[in-house]
């Protein structure tokens, strides 16, 4: 048989003509039993060869489907996989008493928001006199584990995290050792390393491997990391407190803020993965850039923009404009992990400059006409939904045209006909500003 015609109609051909040709039983009659059995057959063979295709097809970057697929296609060229990550920004840390001498607040000091952890990336030092800082501050709960290491000479690996877990900000210690916390080996040039990456069931591993300080069988390893509520994101009123010995009120400035992201979908996912086989661990092309600025937890939209070429010299320069997850202005803390990890990388005959998006804000104002066998409240929540998901999808520097505008509504079930009111005339974006939706109006006319 000819396996390559595996639609159902075919291959119950095919199997007619094969007892045709023998001396047999032949009833192959439309409503006879035998037909009935040859289909039996036919639907099962076809049943193998499509899940057969599909086992292929999840094999390769461009048919994958499943998320868990392009994770380990991920693994096997070491492309970061997006954890989830908690919301950051900035906050004021006020001394409400006068203290004489130098007071430090360390790094990762727990702060409470409306019962939600946060903590400080960095050490906060008050002068003597000084009585306010500004910090970054990062959503996330602290949680420690303690491992005893199997002693396997060659490579190990431990179970740290579950879906929750972030990736940043961990740190491994075995004994009195520090390892370098690393994407993939040889990352840094530290003597002892230990990579942290995330399989296909959405656990964070870590992984020890020989000639990079294998742990010996005994030790005791210390992994320490955060888990987030990526949904979480401070209200105007939020109660704000901080775990320290010297008192301190806590200021939040919340223009500053990035929203946390939960984990990446399919197709983003499978968008970045695409361009990583070429990528690597180094930075030449815009590609490069492209590719590794998207793989950073809270960056959602890239655009990677020539400044200078200088006719075809190794040197150039870009520049680099980011939005996050949800379109928004990210935060400083999320452009400093971007410039973080294209120093670790370091970039071949490129100079770079990483710079927050210009939000550009449109208003819409739409009056459909719907037949008046529709239900004029139930149409009117489909363009609204409809319009709301353009915006929210709209890539750096892209407008969406008012003919676009008015051909998405017109495919809404019901709707017969639009006219755009705003906006009036379409307009040009400038590199790194994205359309944002201010206000949206829907009026509906029944027709």
């Amino acid at each position: 048989m000819d396996f390559a015609r595996i639609s159902f109609e075919e291959l119950v051909d095919q199997l007619i003509q094969k007892l045709y040709e023998k001396d047999a039983w032949k009833d192959a009659n439309l409503q006879s039993t035998g037909r009935t059995i040859i289909e039996l057959y036919a639907y099962v063979a076809q049943l193998l060869l499509y899940y057969l295709k599909r086992s292929y097809e999840e094999m390769f970057v461009n048919s994958a489907q499943y998320w868990e697929s392009l994770c380990r296609l991920a693994n096997m060229v070491e492309s970061p996989v997006k954890r989830p990550i908690g919301c950051s920004g900035k906050v004021k840390l006020v001394l409400e008493e006068q203290v004489g001498e130098i007071v430090v607040i360390p790094r990762y000091t727990k702060l409470i928001c409306d019962g939600v952890l946060f903590y400080t990336t960095e050490d906060v030092v008050f002068e003597v006199g000084e009585t306010e800082k500004e910090v970054f501050v990062r959503q996330g709960a602290w949680i420690e584990k303690r491992i005893v290491s199997s002693g396997d000479v060659l490579r190990q690996d431990y179970v740290i995290g579950g879906e929750n877990a972030s990736d940043v900000d961990v740190s491994v210690v075995v004994g009195e050792r520090s390892y370098a916390v690393v994407q993939w080996f040889m990352q840094t040039g530290d003597d002892l390393q230990a990579k942290v990456w995330t399989d296909s069931d959405r656990n964070m591993i870590v992984t020890f491997l020989r000639g990079f300080g294998m742990p010996r069988a005994g030790e005791e390893i210390v992994v320490k990391y955060t888990e987030v509520d990526y949904e979480f994101f401070p209200s105007l009123d939020s109660q704000w407190s901080i775990e320290s010995s010297v008192r301190l009120s806590v200021v939040p400035d919340l223009k500053t803020f990035s929203r946390g992201a939960g984990w990446e979908d399919v197709e983003s996912f499978r968008e970045r993965l695409q361009g990583w086989f070429g990528v690597g661990h180094r930075l030449v092309t815009k590609e490069d850039f492209w590719h590794v600025v998207k793989s950073v937890e809270g960056v959602g939209f890239v655009q990677v923009v020539d400044v200078k070429d200088n006719l075809g010299a190794p040197f150039r320069e870009v520049e680099i404009y980011l939005a996050d997850s949800y379109g928004e202005v990210p935060s400083v803390d999320v452009l400093n992990r971007v410039k973080q990890i294209i120093e670790e990388l370091g970039s071949i005959g490129v100079s770079y400059v990483v710079k927050p998006v210009q939000l550009v804000e449109q208003s819409v104002y739409l009056i459909v006409y719907v037949s008046s066998v529709y239900n004029p409240s139930r149409v009117k929540a489909k363009v609204i939904e409809a319009v709301e998901d353009l915006y929210k999808k709209v890539n750096i520097q892209e407008w969406i045209a008012i003919e676009k505008l008015r051909s998405t509504v017109l495919q809404l079930e019901g709707v017969r006909g639009v006219i755009v009111v705003e906006p009036r005339v379409d307009k040009v974006l400038y590199k790194g500003q994205r359309l944002k939706l201010k206000d949206l109006k829907v009026n509906v006319l029944e027709r």
